[in-house]
């Protein structure tokens, strides 16, 4: 009985766990539709920048990838990549032409959001049209004026600015100069 690394042996006993690994992201990929498990549970999947489908030879670029940008490099390759493209590619991604999407929203409401919520009858709108609004608009409204409140940077000074142009537009009403003012009276 040899050693280990006889013969190449360490070799072969480093590669096989990557391979395995490798192996594993590819048939997830291909099988679960552009996601692994993890993949999954973060809610985020695999597609092709062009929109189509994701094809056999998607995933296969990505292993062979993964191996060399993730796995050799304990995962720096990917970062910098991931860092430097537009799209956020890892190596594999951008040989394959794919990118990763999140699929859940990032909008979060709190329990404490909802509570707030005046009760509907006791509620007289300043604009009438407001009633067209969903109840998730209201909350995003809410959250993005609370967001605004406690980050106040350029980021979030355009989403009030932006949801104000929306709001006027989906209304038709004209929006006073303070944003801020006018997204209360939704509220």
């Amino acid at each position: 009985m040899g050693s280990i690394d006889s013969s190449g042996g360490i070799f072969l006993y480093l590669i096989n766990p990557v391979a395995i690994l490798s192996g594993y992201h590819f048939l997830m990929e291909v099988f679960a539709n552009g996601q692994s498990l993890g993949k999954k549970s973060l809610g985020i999947k695999v597609v092709r920048l062009d929109g189509a489908e994701t094809q056999l030879g998607d995933h296969l670029l990505r292993a062979v990838f993964y191996f060399l940008d993730v796995s050799l490099s304990i995962g720096t390759i990917a970062a910098i990549a991931v860092s430097a493209s537009p799209n956020r590619q890892r190596l594999g991604d951008l040989a394959a032409n794919t990118t990763v999407i999140r699929l859940k929203s990032q909008v979060l409401f709190k329990l404490e959001d909802i509570l707030k919520i005046d009760s509907i009858e006791h509620y007289e709108p300043t604009y009438p049209e407001v009633r067209q609004l969903s109840e998730e608009d209201m909350l995003l409204i809410k959250n993005i004026i609370s967001r605004y409140r406690d980050n106040q940077n350029l980021a979030h000074e355009q989403a009030v600015m932006n949801l104000c142009d929306r709001l006027s537009e989906i209304l038709d009403v004209e929006a006073p100069p303070n944003e801020i003012e006018f997204l209360k009276t939704f509220n």
